[in-house]
């Protein structure tokens, strides 16, 4: 999956947002809708807010993490 960083504060870990479009059947309506999602960073990668990054699931490395950051797709210019 790919995503955009939305904050990368905490000690090796990345915060990954995905927009999606969502379907509701009652009202035959699409809603757009940003998941985030919690993913381990690992010490070699530098990323900064607003790199589009790759990331694949794990297994898990704390309560909230499942995922990891594998490569940047393209960085922030600037």
């Amino acid at each position: 999956m790919s995503g955009r960083i939305k904050s990368a504060k905490a000690k090796n870990t990345a915060i990954i947002e995905r927009d999606s479009i969502k379907y509701y059947s009652k009202y035959q309506r699409r809603a757009k809708e940003r998941i985030h999602i919690t993913a381990h960073l690992p010490g070699c990668m530098k990323v900064q807010v607003g790199d589009m990054v790759t990331i694949g699931e794990t297994r898990r490395v704390s309560k909230t993490k499942a995922w990891t950051v594998l490569e940047v797709i393209s960085p922030v210019k600037g």
